[in-house]
């Protein structure tokens, strides 16, 4: 609650200093400006000396004497102490909303760069090293877990000499039958490979080779196979090229004509042997003429046939386009 209080109070005060810096700016006040931007950057500099300490502080603590206690509820007061610590610093830097002081700073360059870049900086750092903290902290943690397993282990075994004084081991790798408990290891499966560095067994090898059964494949007939039938989207980008072509080829002989005439693309297409549809045609006229660079479109001149759908719709239909090159 203090670190928490102790946040809110500073970014209260950067609060009410902006708002007197943006008065002492707005009046002409240069003296009281300079003053106010300097305790500005006192505040945010006391702000970050704050949770750098704090951080430092619960650091130096887990490397020197953190976890080194007589009782296991000390362990755990200690553990829960750190991570109520940790907590406490990240609620404190979830205060500061940068949206809020975006909107507070306006576009003042020099708050901008103090009370947003460099804090948004700074603030990245601290979040760097708090998690550097956890990861100490979850280690010191895993880490006396397997203490306290072993030493849980220990104290029952002492616990049971006590009890049994007169208790001797038995040699369990000479017993015929191991109690389940003992017996937990899995299986070792026998390995074994061939002494090639042994000149006078290599006979032996040979024969142990000759010896080893050989595979029987059955014979699979294989049938032949289908050629492979293009993909639907394949096909239609085929198709996609072929109209793009054709339509290079109409503005290609709109650029061959002697004369600067207007030709009809609908024209154009019933009197050579392609097969395209009208309504397709045309859409791809225009859209290659919208296609081309700007420089390239002055060159040509398109104009369209169209009509309103009805007197009641103004829905224009586009009957036939016309390109003609520019002179």
């Amino acid at each position: 609650r203090h670190v928490n209080a102790d946040v809110a109070e500073t970014l209260e005060l950067i609060r009410a200093l902006v708002h007197s810096y943006r008065e002492a700016r707005s009046r002409g006040e240069h003296g009281r400006l300079e003053q106010q931007l300097m305790r500005l950057r006192q505040e945010v500099d006391d702000l970050n000396g704050r949770f750098a300490d704090a951080i430092d502080s619960l650091w130096q603590r887990l490397n020197s004497d953190f976890g080194f206690v007589s009782q296991l509820n000390d362990k755990i007061r200690e553990n829960d102490r750190a991570q109520k610590q940790i907590a406490r610093l990240l609620d404190g830097l979830a205060l500061i909303d940068f949206d809020e002081l975006i909107e507070l700073v306006g576009s003042d360059g020099g708050l901008r760069k103090l009370l947003i870049s460099q804090l948004q900086q700074q603030l990245s750092h601290h979040y760097t090293s708090l998690r550097e903290v956890q990861r100490r902290l979850i280690e010191l943690m895993a880490r006396f877990r397997k203490q306290q397993a072993r030493s849980r282990l220990i104290s029952g075994m002492v616990a049971f000499m006590r009890e049994h004084p007169g208790f001797v081991p038995g040699n369990y790798a000479r017993r015929s039958e191991v109690p389940g408990l003992v017996n937990q290891a899995a299986p070792l499966s026998a390995a074994a490979a061939p002494a090639l560095d042994r000149n006078l067994e290599c006979r032996l090898l040979a024969d142990l080779l000759h010896r080893l059964p050989q595979p029987r494949h059955t014979t699979q007939t294989v049938e032949a196979a289908a050629p492979a039938q293009a993909q639907e989207s394949s096909l239609a980008a085929a198709r996609q090229q072929a109209l793009k072509q054709d339509v290079e080829h109409f503005y290609l002989s709109v650029i061959d004509q002697p004369q600067a005439k207007p030709v009809s693309a609908l024209d154009y297409l019933h009197a050579s042997p392609l097969e395209w549809p009208d309504e397709i045609w045309l859409f791809q006229v225009i859209s290659e003429y919208q296609g081309l660079p700007r420089s390239d479109q002055k060159a040509f001149r398109l104009k369209q046939q169209e009509s309103q759908a009805s007197q009641f719709n103004h829905l224009r239909l586009i009957h036939d386009v016309e390109l003609q090159l520019a002179v």
